[in-house]
């Protein structure tokens, strides 16, 4: 099953103005992208996973190219971390060099951090707690229309 949704709706469900949307364009392409005139672009589940995961990103003041470079990997992880049928528990962690790696539990994300250099400081994001605020907030959304 695909689900495919507009900046508007996806404005409602996080809600932020649209405006908000299009500007997480620039981080976020969209799975489909408007073809012409008339046409709007539609966003996956996993289009807006990463633009929450880009929100949490830019709180602590990580540049954007650094945040398209963790997103791009991740999309093409084995483990579907940003898929909607992927796993339901993931942490990506991030160290103060811009180091990242991902991992089922918060202790296996930095785990693999560390295999080349131990951590000092750490900025972590709960995957897992994005994906079920996201499947809970896209049903409320449809419930309530």
């Amino acid at each position: 099953m695909r689900m495919e949704f507009s900046a508007a709706h996806i404005a409602g469900v996080l809600e932020c103005p649209v405006q908000h949307i299009a500007h997480m364009g620039q981080i976020v392409l969209p799975d489909g992208p408007a073809n012409g005139s008339g046409h709007r672009a539609q966003y996956s589940f996993r289009n807006i996973l990463e633009m929450m995961i880009t929100e949490r990103l830019r709180s602590f003041g990580v540049p954007q190219k650094r945040i398209q470079r963790y997103l791009a990997a991740l999309r093409k992880a084995h483990n579907r971390w940003l898929e909607i049928d992927g796993p339901d528990e993931g942490w990506i962690v991030l160290d103060r060099v811009s180091r990242w790696a991902a991992g089922s539990t918060l202790a296996g994300a930095v785990e693999v951090l560390a295999l080349t250099t131990p951590a000092d400081a750490l900025i972590a994001v709960d995957l897992g707690r994005l994906k079920q605020a996201l499947r809970h907030k896209i049903v409320m959304d449809v419930f309530s229309d």
